[in-house]
């Protein structure tokens, strides 16, 4: 008989959860450290794009690797040059009259414009159309959520509770990409039908002991 599974020796979603973990973990904490008065916001809120494009390259690279060798670079490659092109779409909306010149709807604008950039990128380099509506939708919540005030409810600062559900969308809609990916066929007795010999581990299902196949 056999079963649909994971199999958790694939390197790739191991490490896929472990940095969905590290990035949940990370976004609960700026979110709840910029709470106070003491630390600035703003300068936080730079601090998004650099962080989804680290994280967000190596978790394109576990979700479709074929796509990866273009597309994680790409993605690094917009956190890095982050506040070049942030700066410049704000200078473009704010010409528009499309931003806010200070306050939540400036916050909010912003968080858009970081979920859209990189939320191309990185649905180019997925290429699965699940995970553009999934990464579309945390980015409309994350906008929206300084401009209702939902995070002062929850007792986060506008920013860091907008940040909160765009890092936490992103990663774990990429780690659900990766771990489809490595859902598999897999053996639910791995063993020889012929003489009971364990095929577990063996890269083709070839008994060794009595030459059947599986």
């Amino acid at each position: 008989m056999r079963g649909l599974g994971y199999d958790w020796r694939d390197e790739r979603l191991a490490f896929a959860l472990f940095v969905a973990i590290v990035v949940s973990l990370g976004a609960f904490v700026q979110a709840i450290a910029i709470r106070g008065p003491s630390l600035d916001a703003d300068a936080f809120q730079m601090l998004h794009g650099p962080a989804i494009g680290v994280y967000g390259a190596l978790l394109v690279a576990c979700a479709r690797p074929t796509r990866a060798l273009l597309w994680s670079p790409v993605v690094f490659g917009l956190g890095l040059t982050y506040l070049l092109w942030l700066a410049g779409a704000s200078a473009a909306l704010s010409a528009a009259g499309l931003m806010p010149a200070a306050g939540s709807g400036k916050r909010a604008a912003l968080l858009g414009v970081t979920g859209v950039v990189l939320g191309a990128a990185i649905t180019a380099g997925a290429w699965r159309a699940w995970v553009a509506v999934a990464l579309a939708a945390a980015v409309c919540v994350a906008a929206l959520m300084p401009v209702v005030g939902v995070p002062r409810w929850l007792g986060f600062h506008e920013v860091g509770g907008g940040a909160l559900v765009l890092h936490l969308g992103f990663a774990w809609t990429l780690f659900v990409a990766t771990a489809l990916r490595t859902w598999q066929i897999v053996p639910e007795f791995a063993a020889c039908p012929a003489c009971g010999y364990s095929l577990r581990g063996l890269p083709e299902k070839v008994c060794p002991e009595c030459g059947t196949r599986a």
